[in-house]
């Protein structure tokens, strides 16, 4: 019981209320859209962070050719 308080202390405010929302299991149905659902938003952050990595990186190797 008191491992269940620390965990819920160290939770942030969104992943307290995702915890209250999925208490009860969901249909089968339902499980698989949500985790397809988060599985397109975890991929669509990750890819606009690598684009905006190797775009960085691209204008850095510009600077660097152009001021060599």
């Amino acid at each position: 019981m008191a491992e269940d308080r620390t965990i819920f202390n160290s939770l942030n405010e969104q992943q307290l209320m995702m915890v209250r929302l999925l208490k009860k299991p969901l249909h089968e149905e339902d499980f698989v859209q949500l985790r397809q659902l988060a599985t397109k938003l975890v991929t669509a952050r990750l890819e606009a962070a690598q684009g905006a990595w190797e775009m960085r990186n691209s204008m850095e190797e510009r600077e660097r050719a152009s001021g060599s």
